[in-house]
């Protein structure tokens, strides 16, 4: 689907980037000039590009089949994200996880970028055990929503977020968004990917994670890797902090994200 929409925009090479990872690596040329002798350039994102072009792909109208619409869980239907004003992309990576928004009409360039320092791996290896395989306590879930909720109030560029009624788009995998429907018995999306969802519908996903073992997350998540399903309870909690510091009660689910930004902006694509 990410190569039929990249093909549809326009997208003639898929292109190599490093984010986060890469930007804190004592030595990323061991990663970048072995891809670079087999002919593949990597192109290191900083923190705001990394941002911006979450919301460019966000914002980016999808290819999708004809009336296929995203609905939210209470029936009406939703257009959607070619208009980004009054979003906020967070895109949830594992080290970093970046919230973008454009709070003044510029557009996707002019972007307002809050790179909060943690994501789903980091914050594993804070709060998390050896024990991670078997359920998890969840008093180790809400202190990493705590912590997540802390860091964003500590940005100091994430203050200006704060108390516009943004909607946030949460940058989620199919596997992610099945298990979503499927604890909160809701049906699943028809059109794929997208729709909005409640604040408690994730917090039940993540508790429902924490609840079972690592045989029971990989069930639920069917199609996610194995060596995240584990650490996917430590990022779900983090996105409730995230929610929560913004004061959101919903959400959207968000496909495209930095893979298709970063495609159309490589090839040229942007005006």
């Amino acid at each position: 689907a990410f190569l039929q929409q990249a093909k549809f925009l326009g997208v003639e090479t898929l292109p190599a980037y490093g984010t986060s990872a890469v930007r804190k690596a004592r030595n990323p040329e061991a990663l970048i000039a072995p891809l670079q002798a087999m002919g593949i350039v990597t192109t290191v994102l900083g923190e705001e590009d990394e941002g911006r072009l979450n919301l460019l792909g966000a914002a980016s109208q999808p290819f999708e089949a004809p009336g296929s619409l995203s609905r939210t869980h209470s029936g009406a239907p939703q257009g959607r994200l070619a208009v980004s004003l009054g979003l906020i992309v967070l895109d949830p990576g594992g080290d970093s996880s970046e919230c973008c928004a454009d709070l003044t009409g510029e557009g996707w360039r002019g972007a307002r970028v809050a790179s909060l320092p943690f994501g789903s791996v980091s914050l594993q290896e804070r709060f998390g055990s050896a024990a991670d395989n078997d359920p998890i306590p969840w008093a180790a879930l809400e202190a990493t929503l705590d912590a997540a909720k802390a860091a964003a109030h500590a940005h100091p560029q994430f203050a200006a977020f704060c108390g516009r009624d943004l909607m946030p788009a949460i940058r989620m995998n199919l596997p992610i968004q099945r298990a979503l429907e499927q604890v909160n018995s809701l049906p699943a999306a028809a059109h794929g990917q997208g729709g909005t969802y409640a604040y408690a519908h994730l917090q039940a996903l993540t508790q429902a994670m924490a609840a079972t073992a690592h045989a029971g997350r990989a069930a639920l998540m069917d199609g996610e890797p194995l060596g995240k399903v584990d650490r996917s309870c430590y990022g779900f909690a983090s996105w409730l902090g995230v929610l929560q510091a913004l004061g959101a009660e919903s959400f959207r689910v968000e496909a495209w994200g930095i893979k298709l930004g970063a495609a159309l902006y490589l090839n040229g694509q942007t005006n």
